[in-house]
């Protein structure tokens, strides 16, 4: 079971991207077929995003705010990159590159903070808490 349905559920997201890309660029037929470029391109996202949370992980521990905040940078503009390979592997109705932009670094930004989020404001705070608080929090 668990060779066979992971797969599957990931057959099943490269679709729905594909659907939605054409869709969104206007392009026809609503079938859409994964390709095996889009599929490695959301893999490599997808083991990206797991090692930098590990990474992550790290840097926090390391107590550096120079180095943090490099570390949450280098994230973000890594996703970004990555998220940019994934749009530029899906069908899409432009040859501009340039269209794809916008998207990796709205995903980019939005995945930073949402690391920073987790990895150092939820910690210290759930830390104060517990703190105050003992046992309830």
């Amino acid at each position: 079971m668990g060779l066979i349905l992971p797969p599957w559920a990931g057959r099943g997201l490269i679709t729905v991207l594909g659907a939605c890309a054409k869709g969104s660029w206007r392009i026809g037929g609503r079938k859409a077929h994964p390709s095996l470029r889009s599929m490695s391109a959301v893999i490599a996202l997808l083991m990206l995003m797991v090692t930098e949370t590990f990474l992550l992980n790290l840097v926090r521990s390391a107590e550096g705010i120079a180095v943090s905040v490099a570390g949450l940078v280098a994230a973000s503009v890594a996703v970004g990159a990555g998220w940019f390979a994934v749009t530029w592997a899906l069908p899409r109705g432009s040859t501009d590159l340039g269209a794809l932009l916008p998207g990796a670094l709205l995903v980019g930004a939005g995945l930073g903070v949402l690391q920073w989020f987790i990895h150092f404001y939820v910690p210290d705070r759930v830390t104060r808490s517990s703190a105050v608080m003992g046992s309830l929090a």
